[in-house]
């Protein structure tokens, strides 16, 4: 009975800890812009995807290297954390938009990012 106990892993219930670097709050975007940011978790995230107005738009490329936020994470992040997306505003309105990231770990603990305001200018 104890070594049963002592094989059984403990439930991963944290969320990504995650920033949005890219864009800045109140940025007018147009054509092709580069979203990116940064996510990590205590096991590991299998996804980060961005929102625009509360549905998602698509998957970021997960795994670029930040030393930076190794740096500020010390025993907490791996040095491949960073993301990119390619935001395409064609498919966008023009006006006021909120943009947001998802994301999600192996366990599928998610965490979402407050909105950012940005405006497409087609």
């Amino acid at each position: 009975m104890y070594q049963l106990h002592q094989s059984v892993p403990a439930p991963d219930i944290s969320a990504p800890v995650q920033n949005l670097d890219q864009p800045l709050p109140g940025a007018t975007l147009s054509g092709e812009t580069t979203v990116s940011g940064w996510a990590f978790d205590d096991v590991m995230v299998s996804k980060v995807e961005i929102m625009i107005d509360g549905v998602v738009d698509g998957a970021a490329d997960y795994g670029q290297p930040r030393p930076d936020v190794a740096q500020a994470y010390p025993n907490f992040s791996p040095v491949n954390v960073g993301f990119t997306y390619s935001f395409t505003t064609i498919k966008f309105s023009n006006g006021p938009h909120v943009l947001t990231i998802r994301s999600t770990d192996t366990s599928n603990n998610f965490a979402l990012s407050p909105g950012v305001m940005v405006t497409v200018a087609n």
